[in-house]
């Protein structure tokens, strides 16, 4: 967990991409960029965060409920797993 954790990039600044690549009518693209970024930022906290929950979990803080346990058997087993949380 800790070496998956420590490979995660960190997140885009969305603010400095939004002032280098503005929207308007004439550059369209710009908004598919943006939209792009929100999401893949959203994925790297998702995944920061479940990779923080599992170790808590292994430490015993909090309860290791199926989605942590799947996720902690998947790096265990140097698998790739699709996890779906609300």
């Amino acid at each position: 967990g800790v070496m998956v954790e420590s490979r995660l990039p960190g997140v885009f600044n969305w603010k400095e991409i939004q002032a280098k690549y503005p929207v308007s009518y004439e550059e369209s693209m710009n908004t598919v960029l943006l939209q792009e970024v929100e999401k893949y930022n959203r994925l790297l906290k998702a995944m920061a965060g479940s990779l923080k929950n599992v170790k808590k979990a292994l430490k015993g803080l909090i309860v290791m409920d199926d989605m942590l346990e799947n996720l902690s058997n998947a790096l265990f087993d140097q698998q790739v797993i699709i996890l779906f949380s609300q």
